[in-house]
């Protein structure tokens, strides 16, 4: 019968082995997939809760025949637009370096501060509106 013995550098060898895999086991989602799925949200929120649109085929003159915005879309558009900057905000804070990641998390950004504004004119807008309705 053979007797193995357990030198420094086998058990040494094993123990790294096991870090490294326990390591690629726990590391979850890289910040480029996180990324990824950011700009995913980002298209998702467009298609969804910002989508805007014209008051079907009807044209006056050249130009398309527009919709009343309501401060209900816009703050559903504002809430998942957050979302969206929220996640550029957690790559960014891992670290993240990429010139696509930065433009995207300043476009998030620049669209909060616009909706932020636009909300605030439209929910004066159906005040006043709502003030000077007749009763």
């Amino acid at each position: 019968m053979v007797k193995l013995r357990a030198t420094g550098s086998w058990i040494l060898g094993w123990s790294v082995l096991a870090g490294v895999g326990g390591l690629s086991l726990g590391c979850g989602e890289t910040t480029y997939d996180l990324h990824l799925k950011a700009m995913k949200h980002e298209t998702e929120v467009a298609r969804g809760p910002c989508r805007l649109e014209h008051a079907g085929d009807s044209q006056v003159g050249n130009f398309m025949a527009a919709v009343a915005l309501s401060g209900d879309q816009l703050a559903s558009c504002l809430n998942a637009t957050k979302e969206n900057l929220a996640m550029y905000d957690r790559i960014a804070a891992m670290g993240y370096e990429d010139a696509n990641f930065k433009a995207g998390h300043t476009r998030a950004k620049e669209r909060v501060e616009k909706l932020s504004q636009m909300l605030e004119n439209v929910r004066h807008m159906e005040r006043m509106s709502q003030s000077t309705a007749p009763q």
